[in-house]
Formats: C-alpha cells, sequence, structure tokens
C-alpha cells in the first residue's frame, strides 16, 4: 500500500510542479499551504484504503457508490489548476477568504473523517458492502450524525477549494459533488435498511444524515 500511496502523491507533486513550471507566476503562500495540506490527507486517505475492504462474504450495493470521491478529487485539481494559471476558466476568482477559515474547514473534516472511521474500526469500507455479522454502529459521534466520514470530506474538500478561491471548482463541487454524496447516502441508507430493517428506521428518525438540526 506504501507503493501505491506514494504513486498517487508523486502524480499529484509531478501535476503541481508541471504548472509552477507553465504558470507567469510563482505559488504564493496559500497555494503552497493548500498543497502541504490536500498532499498529507491524500497520502492519509490512499494508505486508509488498505482497511477499506470487507471480507469475501460481503454484498456490494451501488455501482456507482464512489463516484463522490472521484468527483471531489477532481474539483479539487481543478481549483489547483485554476488558481496555478492565473483563474484562466472565465469565472472570477471569489473574494478573499482568510487562509485561516480554509484551514478551519479542512483541519475539521479531517479530524471529523479521522475519528468517524475509527469509531467504525473493521466496518468501515470504501464501498458500500455489508457482511453477514455487521453491526450498526450509534456510539460516538454516530450518535447524532449518520454519515460523519461524508460530513468530513465535505468540510475538508470544501475548505481547501475556498483556500484556492476557485469559482469554477466551488461550482463543480456544489453542483456535480453534491448529488453525487446524497446518492451514496441514499444507497448506503438502502442497505442499512435491508440488513437492519426496523432498528435502523428507528436510527435513521433519531438522528440527523450530514449536518445536526438541518439534514
Amino acid at each position: 500500500m506504501w507503493k501505491q500511496a506514494l504513486i498517487i502523491l508523486g502524480l499529484f507533486e509531478a501535476l503541481f510542479l508541471l504548472l509552477t513550471t507553465i504558470s507567469d507566476r510563482i505559488p504564493d503562500a496559500i497555494m503552497l499551504t493548500a498543497n502541504v495540506a490536500f498532499a498529507s490527507w491524500l497520502f492519509m486517505e490512499v494508505m486508509r484504503v488498505r482497511l477499506g475492504h470487507a471480507p469475501t462474504n460481503s454484498t456490494t450495493h451501488g455501482i456507482l457508490s464512489r463516484s463522490f470521491l472521484v468527483i471531489s478529487f477532481i474539483s479539487v485539481i481543478l481549483a489547483f489548476v485554476d488558481r496555478g494559471l492565473n483563474y484562466p476558466f472565465r469565472l472570477p476568482p471569489l473574494p478573499d477568504v482568510p487562509l485561516v477559515t480554509g484551514l478551519l474547514l479542512f483541519t475539521g473534516g479531517v479530524w471529523l473523517r479521522y475519528i468517524s472511521i475509527k469509531t467504525l474500526g473493521r466496518f468501515f469500507v470504501t464501498k458500500v458492502q455489508t457482511t453477514n455479522d455487521h453491526q450498526l454502529i450509534k456510539n460516538g459521534v454516530y450518535r447524532v450524525l449518520r454519515h460523519p466520514s461524508y460530513t468530513g470530506l465535505l468540510l475538508g474538500f470544501t475548505g481547501i477549494i475556498l483556500m484556492l478561491q476557485s469559482t469554477i471548482a466551488l461550482a463543480l463541487f456544489l453542483v456535480v459533488g453534491i448529488p453525487a454524496y446524497l446518492y451514496r447516502i441514499r444507497v448506503e441508507e438502502t442497505a442499512l435498511s435491508r440488513v437492519f430493517g426496523e432498528d435502523y428506521k428507528h436510527y435513521r428518525d433519531e438522528t440527523y444524515a450530514l449536518i445536526p438540526f438541518i439534514y
């Protein structure tokens, strides 16, 4: 897994160096900070994939259920390209956002995703998969949110995009990415409803999907 993580990280940094080479300006502090933050997170996420495979007796649901991650990463890459080439996509950059704002969203998102996955333990999978001995986790952050790891992803990706101030990337993430997250949630909740029946229905009635008091 180390090799795969280093290869993906190397490809991302190669893109960053390419942007630096062809751009007419030196990367600023915000772009460099976003690069370090996102590269570190990307490495951790790739390393985490080794934990995200259910046993062979598992059932997989929703063949497009991981499209939300693809769209999210494309949005961030687009944000780097947009800023690196001085916003060439015909949309003006977002108004100045303090670096600390993006960092806080990003840091909060990474932390929330980490504790969510740690709470799930062996039941964390990157696909929507259920097993014969599947358990419904209701402790920790799952007492309030049913999908806190997705909330963490939303915060993390939004934080990076806001730091880079790319209007086109933010539009892509909101218009295409959010529906992909909602589709993933729908597939996951349908699968869990089949496995746990009324128990999951009661759990769903007592919790929020992504955002406390809102959704």
